[in-house]
């Protein structure tokens, strides 16, 4: 806990300069409106550093493409246990869970798409600070859904607005604060030792305000050698100055714990998905993930001028690592960063028109150790290795929002982004090789785009955006002998609509993206059971698919809601595999839920069904497609109490929720297969006094 402690030093000072910063703004405005006043009455509402849920919606409605936001509240009336499980809701999202589990392989576009787990191409916020690692990879443990009074999904392109400029997009959970929470207790349970319990309260006094949430999840997972155990932290405490500057302190920590049972073969998971891969168990390698997260960040926003507003964030994060695989990796990572945003709302040439301006610099240093696993004892056996890693960002963008007509809006912008990924390795055993590099990129995304209005609540959007995206520490080493890995850079091209009119509520896009050197990640043999990640560029390949979330209410009691990928990606001309699939996600994956509302209860019949999903590049072997149902229900037992229950995977399938990636199958069967949950049943009561 002393190095946690360390950490959060770092608060006094980002607070101090953040208020320095934000009040010389706000002086050269106050200068600026005394000699307006006479002349001039503005009425103005004082920027928050919070959207509200209604402000994202209309950040949404101002996006020239995919966007989404999830209200906290729809969380609520089913299992919340898994960052999956809130966003599965989102159109264009994959997100499977590994095992029932927070790891799961997330992924906008195909982003990322051979990462069974972290995650890689989006930026995942908190509140609009990163919780990804400097080098842009990133973790999921550290987010309570429940803490959040909403989740905003920008796919693609769409987040340059928050410096967003991965192939993915952006994912940020937007914390409650004082004024949007009130006293919830909740707690939940189910099938294979399941449970959570969460207790939250938000408070105003005067021009303070606080919001404070403490979560524990745990599970013995419905496989052997998968429990788990999570406990969270997530507070902030805001202030309203003079001058109209807001300023909140967000704190949060978090202690994980998981078991990892490991992949196993396509028969192994037809037999009985519950097994453990035999080398992940306690009596082999009692494989396992255990982490410690320490995030401290300030944001301040204040009012410059009549129609500018300017936005600080500060932030530290300290994280520990202790993760026993076919070795025992330990890291200590340390990030800091900055971001600085203005907004600005003036008419330009008489036209409605939005500008937005930002820049993000961020640092991370990564101290890592690696040793022999002593056949799962705690004790750990000799150094195999150790490394110091320093990652640094530059990033700054900006996007201009013009409105040429009511109706038509012109969207122009660009992001440019310096980069450094550098290693010293300080553990090298004779007759191998130094694996000390440094690597710099430089990169330059533009972007334009339009929005129409067919009618109120109706639009149609489009865009073509570039992507840049430099490779993460666990790729950069995979090519030392050939050099470092190069950026992947993609142009995304895309078309869709949102809107709502009488039953029907849609946001659908098509898109299409040519990625010149995508990251693409392989697993090769490390010994025994065990494989290892490698990283490669491919040269050229393309990412087409469509994404579509649609809900009808044809009776004012009935809804039903269809959410749906098609993902259709391939290489282009590669000199291995031609124009073979991509593997690790399935070409069509679509969840629907079939819900009546009677009273103040409400029933509802769940679908998931996905068709086949290849494991390796040659597209030799493939998971099974299937189809899984479920039933949810719930509603409100008295007006402070509410309740739920779920039945998940009814037909208690055998089936793949996520596999691994390999170059070539050949055929046969691999051990590769994480299984998707078995059948469960899990209930819940949530108290607001």
């Amino acid at each position: 806990m002393n190095a946690f402690l360390s950490a959060g030093r770092l608060a006094p000072a980002p607070f101090a300069f953040s208020l320095f910063v934000l009040a010389s703004f706000t002086a050269h405005a106050d200068h600026t409106e005394a000699h307006q006043l006479e002349a001039v009455s503005v009425t103005a509402v004082n920027p928050s550093t919070q959207n509200s849920t209604a402000d994202a919606r209309a950040e949404v409605a101002r996006t020239a493409g995919g966007a989404t936001v999830i209200d906290g509240a729809d969380l609520r009336d089913q299992r919340a246990g898994t960052l999956s499980d809130a966003l599965s809701q989102a159109a264009g999202v994959f997100a499977q869970s590994r095992f029932g589990s927070q790891e799961m392989r997330l992924s906008i576009r195909g982003s990322g798409l051979q990462r069974t787990f972290h995650t890689r191409g989006i930026t995942v916020l908190q509140d609009g600070v990163p919780l990804n690692l400097a080098d842009g990879s990133g973790d999921f443990q550290s987010i309570d859904t429940l803490a959040a009074s909403h989740i905003e999904v920008f796919r693609g392109a769409n987040a340059l607005q928050y410096g967003g400029g991965t192939l993915g997009g952006s994912v940020n959970f937007v914390t409650d604060t004082g004024y949007t929470a009130g006293t919830e207790l909740r707690a939940e349970g189910g099938s294979f030792g399941y449970g959570r319990a969460y207790a939250s309260s938000g408070l105003v006094k005067g021009n303070l305000d606080g919001f404070a949430s403490l979560g524990y999840f745990g599970q013995d997972g419905f496989r052997e050698h998968a429990r788990q155990r999570e406990f969270r932290f997530t507070s902030n405490l805001g202030v309203r100055l003079a001058n109209g500057i807001e300023n909140r302190t967000f704190l949060s920590l978090t202690r994980s714990e998981s078991d990892l049972p490991g992949s196993l073969t396509k028969a192994q998971l037809e037999d009985d998905p519950t097994q453990a891969n035999a080398s992940s168990r306690d009596a082999a390698l009692d494989q396992g993930r255990d982490t410690k997260v320490l995030r401290i960040a300030n944001k301040s926003v204040t009012r410059v001028g009549d129609n500018t507003t300017a936005e600080l964030a500060l932030y530290a994060a300290r994280k520990s690592l202790d993760h026993p695989i076919f070795q025992v990796l330990a890291q200590d990572n340390f990030d800091y960063g900055l971001s600085l945003r203005f907004v600005n709302t003036d008419t330009l040439l008489g036209y409605k028109n939005r500008w937005v301006l930002g820049v993000n610099p961020q640092y991370g240093l990564t101290k890592g150790d690696s040793y022999a696993n002593t056949a799962g004892t705690e004790a750990r056996g000799a150094r195999t290795d150790r490394y110091r890693q320093n990652a640094t960002n530059f990033i700054a963008y900006g996007e201009n929002q013009f409105g040429l007509t009511e109706k038509l809006t012109l969207v122009g912008g660009a992001q440019a982004v310096k980069a450094s990924r550098d290693n010293l390795d300080q553990f090298v055993p004779a007759g191998q090789t130094d694996g000390t590099y440094n690597a710099g990129y430089v990169g330059f995304s533009p972007k334009v785009g339009a929005i129409y209005a067919l009618q109120k609540d109706v639009q149609v959007f489009g865009n073509v955006a570039g992507s840049f995206e430099p490779p993460s520490f666990g790729e950069t080493p995979q090519a030392i002998a050939g050099g470092p890995l190069k950026a992947q850079r993609a142009v995304t091209a895309e078309l869709g609509s949102r809107g709502i009119s009488g039953p029907f509520n849609w946001d659908v896009s098509i898109y299409r993206a040519e990625i010149n050197n995508e990251l693409l990640a392989v697993q090769v043999p490390v010994g025994g059971n065990q494989t290892s990640g490698v990283t490669v560029n491919a040269e050229s390949t393309i990412h087409q698919g469509i994404e579509a979330a649609v809900s009808v209410r044809p009776l004012a009691w009935a809804t039903v809601r269809v959410n749906g990928l098609y993902n259709h990606f391939k290489l282009d001309d590669d000199a291995n595999f031609g124009n073979n699939t991509i593997p690790g996600v399935p070409e069509v994956l679509v969840r629907t839920e079939w819900r009546a509302d009677i009273g103040q209860q409400f029933v509802a019949l769940t679908t998931e069904t996905a068709d086949k999903s290849f494991i390796d590049f040659a597209n030799s072997f493939s998971a099974d497609g299937y189809t899984l149902f479920g039933l949810k229900a719930g509603g409100a037992l008295l007006p402070t109490l509410s309740w739920f229950a779920e039945a998940r995977n009814l037909g208690d399938q055998h089936y793949a929720a996520s596999t691994g990636v390999i170059r070539n199958a050949n055929r046969n069967d691999q051990a590769q297969f994480l299984p998707g949950e078995t059948r469960s049943v899990y209930a819940g009561l949530t108290w607001t006094p």
